[in-house]
């Protein structure tokens, strides 16, 4: 199930009337409960498992946003819906600022891989600026699922899409959770990563070389491999270099992209 399959209309909101974090959990788990798919479901039930998954860590993850999301036993499909409230509220932002939009996903517990890439669909949404000012804009219900569902992109048949190959090694621990972060929102279910050493570690064995590396110096390094749409690789190799503040000039980060003859098949997160 895509995104434009999984987006209820019927649970967009403009305005939150909700002042606080618990508040606007109550008010989200309300609008979830819109949707027919949730019929079996408590108003209470969605509240806490929405909850229980905020107490693991803030889904507000900056710039104003937030995407509230769980996963609940009994249903079958998911139910993505949006609230905003341009005045924003506290919600454990991790930048510390007020959050103004949320865009909530309640998904069936067996479908772990699907909740992923909706997730991840709706990060690479939200990650244009424009967009987000839009959404926020949006005078009405209606006019805030139109905004919404016109800036994605639709669903291409998986097989059909031309890919790239992506192999970056990260040595910079800093960067490594937001370098990540990119390939999670462009990525469906082809990314792996690899826990690795640096060639010091190994080099130092070697009698010729054991006075230029140490153990202590081997350090992080992990290796991330991933199969993006070919449309997305321009757009993914500049977000890492805003976040490494450019590849040219430092050294931690090495990204290599490579044309794909074919892909075929997925992985679990």
């Amino acid at each position: 199930m895509n995104l434009t399959e999984s987006f209820r209309t019927e649970c967009v909101r403009v305005g939150l009337s909700a002042t606080g974090k618990d508040g606007a959990l109550q008010e989200i788990a309300r609008c979830a409960k819109s949707s027919d798919v949730l019929e079996a479901c408590s108003e209470d039930q969605i509240y806490r498992a929405l909850k229980d998954r905020e107490d693991v860590g803030s889904t507000a993850f900056g710039d104003g946003i937030a995407i509230p999301h769980c996963a609940l036993e009994g249903i079958e499909s998911f139910v993505v819906g949006i609230i905003t409230e341009p005045e924003g509220i506290d919600f454990n932002s991790c930048d510390g600022k007020p959050t103004r939009l949320f865009v909530f996903i309640i998904a069936p517990a067996s479908k772990r891989n699907e909740h992923v890439t909706i997730l991840s669909a709706v990060s690479r949404i939200l990650d244009d600026q424009g967009t987000l000012t839009e959404l926020l804009a949006a005078p009405t219900s209606p006019a805030l699922a139109e905004s919404f569902l016109r800036h994605h992109s639709g669903h291409i048949p998986h097989q059909d899409r031309e890919k790239c190959f992506f192999h970056v090694t990260v040595q910079d621990e800093a960067v490594f959770d937001e370098i990540l972060r990119i390939f999670s929102s462009s990525v469906e279910g082809e990314i792996s990563v690899i826990e690795a050493k640096n060639a010091g570690s190994h080099l130092d064995r070697l009698p010729m070389f054991a006075a230029f590396w140490h153990e202590q110096s081997s350090g992080f390094c992990r290796i991330i491999l991933a199969v993006v749409d070919k449309a997305l690789c321009n757009d993914v190799v500049r977000r890492i270099n805003v976040v490494t503040k450019g590849l040219e000039d430092r050294s931690g980060v090495l990204v290599t992209v490579h044309e794909l003859m074919l892909a075929r098949g997925s992985l679990d997160f």
